[in-house]
């Protein structure tokens, strides 16, 4: 039972850079999925005018809002796809510990008996 636990807490440790990249791409995904929406929004709107600077400035302001509105999660779209794929990568790096735990006491009995 101790040796599930120190394998769990062992793959906790060494997945925290994997969740950490996990994280910042889902809240990136949000950003983009609010840009996406706010452009499709205010198609209708002239907030800016008419002229050539207009698409650009409207761009700027949705860009920054995306980025505001998908850093907060305020959408939850980040946190649910964080929730379901982070037990993967846990998942994924137990294993990998599992077996690194399983393969070091057979190589360590091979050079005893030799």
């Amino acid at each position: 039972m101790s040796d599930l636990n120190s394998i769990k807490t062992q793959a906790a440790a060494l997945a925290k850079p994997q969740l950490t990249q996990l994280k910042k791409a889902t809240d990136s995904l949000e950003s983009v999925f609010v840009k996406d929406l706010l452009t499709e929004m205010q198609k209708g709107t002239n907030m800016f005018g008419k002229g050539t600077g207009a698409g650009i400035y409207q761009d700027m302001m949705d860009q920054q809002l995306s980025q505001t509105i998908g850093g907060r999660g305020s959408l939850g779209i980040s946190n649910m796809l964080y929730k379901q794929l982070s037990p993967r990568i846990l998942a994924q790096v137990e294993a990998q510990v599992r077996l690194r735990a399983n393969e070091a006491p057979k190589s360590d009995n091979n050079s005893k008996e030799n």
